[in-house]
C-alpha cells in the first residue's frame, strides 16, 4: 500500500480493514498488485476506490475463463469485506 493510502487509513480509522482486504486480494491468484485511492474520505465520500493488477500468461489455456474466475473472485473478496459496487 502506498504511503499517502496508508496515512489517509490511519486517519480515518480503517487501516486494519484495508489491509486485511489488501492482503486477501493479494491471495487470488494472478493477483500481483492493489492499488487504492482513497482521497475521497476527506470530502466525505467515504469509498474505497482500488484497482487489481493480475498477471495470467496469455498462451495459458483458457485464458478467458481464468481472467473471469480471477474478476468474480476480486468482486467476492469486495463483497465479503463490506463493499458494494457503485
Amino acid at each position: 500500500m502506498k504511503e499517502r493510502d496508508r496515512n489517509t487509513a490511519e486517519k480515518f480509522k480503517i487501516l486494519d480493514k484495508v489491509q486485511k482486504f489488501e492482503s486477501e486480494l493479494l491471495k487470488i491468484d494472478g493477483v500481483t498488485e492493489v492499488d487504492f485511492d482513497l482521497s475521497g474520505f476527506y470530502d466525505n465520500m467515504n469509498y474505497v476506490i482500488f484497482l487489481t493488477k493480475y498477471s495470467i500468461p496469455i498462451n495459458v489455456e483458457a485464458y478467458f475463463e481464468k481472467r473471469k474466475k480471477l474478476i468474480r473472485d476480486v468482486v467476492e473478496t469486495a463483497k465479503n469485506n463490506g463493499l458494494k459496487m457503485t
